[in-house]
């Protein structure tokens, strides 16, 4: 029996994102258990999206251009996979808040483990929680942190 069963790497489709999803595979090949990838489309301007969403036109708008994002999106997420020998790979894409968006599809599929890049943070970034840590303290699961520089 694997440690194991289902693993979730988060990836936002940056140039580091090899070294993350790459660490995940490896470990989801040793234990021999589901890799599945996560992309987030974050909000950019969530109370500007809240104001027009009553707008029947921007409605139309919004569902045609959360299609193409989506798809360009998974279109990149397969090429990223197949860099890395990943065949067919469970990819989602989600919209929302990306703590709540992996909080809510670790319940939903039941992950025991997430694989999350720790990127090193200077300036302002230092004031502020990084996602990975956000990750890590609400994860009812174990969590990877792989540094990247």
């Amino acid at each position: 029996m694997s440690m194991y069963k289902r693993i979730l790497v988060t990836t936002d489709l940056l140039p580091e994102s090899p070294i993350i999803v790459g660490r995940a595979s490896e470990v989801a090949t040793l234990v021999q258990t589901e890799l599945h990838m996560l992309h987030v489309i974050s909000p950019a301007f969530p109370h500007i999206l809240e104001i027009m969403e009553g707008s029947h036109y921007m409605a139309q708008v919004d569902m045609q251009a959360e299609y193409d994002q989506v798809g360009r999106v998974k279109q990149g997420m397969h090429l990223l996979a197949g860099d890395l020998g990943i065949e067919d790979p469970y990819l989602h894409v989600k919209h929302g808040y990306i703590k709540d968006v992996i909080q809510g599809l670790v319940h939903e599929l039941q992950f025991d483990l997430v694989v999350v890049g720790a990127h090193t943070r200077y300036g302002f970034e230092l004031f502020s929680e990084s996602t990975s840590d956000k990750v890590i303290h609400a994860a009812d699961c174990d969590v990877l942190a792989v540094r990247v520089p």
